[in-house]
């Protein structure tokens, strides 16, 4: 699915000014060696949608603008990313491809403009397609899959969960705490004789914090194997699917005034910690989820920057590499240089 066309971006973190348009697929690999700022590219497109940069990490423009910039008299001290989205016709029958800018400015304040492309016209704050906007999701993977993504994950599982099946949770929850009430009698009863009050335990606000400790696990003769104590190979696999579950709760919603949101994710390394085969296989998946979810990956390994074989395949490369500035470039590489990649990235040394 696309609907990110291009991206320009502009001062922030190592992009100075990758004002040449980055034009978009449904499945778009950055590729390149260590430390030359494909990572700063989702990190850029989390700030525009989530106003974090790094995972649980807010916005710091002290921090995040770019530091190579000019900085002479007259230079504009503002980070700026613009996107040309063209909203789906399927359900947009005559919305028009559009310009949505941010700019985030040293004082603090941020600056957005929502433009229709053809005729200059600001997209109307109540007009479908600009609710369609606010209700994009963009979920941001990092590429150190630790406890505190797997907990942050399984929050935001609850967050979805509980906008698609809210009546059902709340009867499960209902009936989960009257079992405690009935194994708990005896502390409320001492709570009522000694200080007067009468207490129970109560059905939570929300399970939030419950969701962030669940886990996966399988079953085994009288034990249970947890995902958290399973190799980090088999915890990654898991990531994809529950992303993928989260983004059809969320489209398959049926309510009065409900915008259904479209996602991208920026995913980084997704082979990290995985066998070549198994990334061969992951990369596949990714494919063939790029159908429905706007994908940005970055990578090393040749299971995904190899994706790209022919024309029209909904996959476009990039490499990601410093110039003699310092600041990142970025390049369309076509399947016919996927060779060159190869030299490149030293898969054969």
């Amino acid at each position: 699915m696309e609907i990110i066309k291009s991206v320009e971006i502009r001062k922030f973190r190592s992009l100075k000014s990758v004002t040449k348009k980055l034009d978009f697929a449904e499945l778009n690999i950055f590729v390149g060696q260590n430390d030359q700022g494909k990572s700063n590219l989702l990190r850029a497109l989390n700030l525009f949608f989530n106003n974090e940069t790094d995972m649980d990490t807010r916005f710091r423009f002290s921090e995040d603008y770019c530091y190579h910039s000019n900085t002479g008299k007259g230079t504009r001290h503002e980070i700026r990313i613009d996107l040309v989205i063209d909203p789906p016709k399927r359900r947009f029958k005559h919305a028009k491809p559009l310009k949505w800018t941010k700019r985030w400015r040293q004082d603090g304040s941020v600056v957005e403009e929502r433009k229709y492309i053809g005729s200059g016209k600001e997209v109307p704050p109540r007009d479908g397609v600009s609710q369609w906007l606010d209700k994009i999701r963009y979920r941001y993977i990092p590429a150190i899959k630790g406890q505190s993504y797997f907990s942050a994950l399984m929050g935001e599982l609850h967050d979805v969960l509980n906008e698609a099946h809210a009546e059902t949770l709340s009867t499960q929850g209902e009936e989960f705490i009257s079992g405690i009430q009935q194994v708990t009698q005896d502390i409320t009863r001492d709570l009522s004789d000694q200080i007067g009050i009468s207490n129970t335990i109560q059905v939570p606000s929300d399970f939030k914090q419950l969701f962030s400790n669940l886990d996966f696990g399988v079953r085994l003769g009288a034990h249970t194997y947890h995902l958290k104590q399973r190799g980090d190979g088999i915890k990654i696999r898991h990531i994809p699917v529950i992303l993928k579950y989260m983004s059809e709760q969320e489209r398959n919603i049926s309510r009065a005034g409900y915008v259904k949101p479209d996602t991208i994710w920026g995913f980084e390394e997704p082979e990290n910690n995985l066998e070549l085969k198994y990334a061969y296989e992951l990369a596949e998946t990714f494919k063939e989820y790029s159908k429905d979810i706007q994908i940005m990956v970055t990578t090393h390994s040749p299971a995904f920057y190899a994706l790209d074989t022919k024309d029209g395949d909904g996959v476009n490369t990039f490499y990601v590499a410093q110039g003699d500035d310092g600041c990142t470039k970025i390049s369309m590489v076509t399947h016919d240089q996927t060779d060159e990649l190869h030299e490149s990235m030293g898969l054969l040394p």
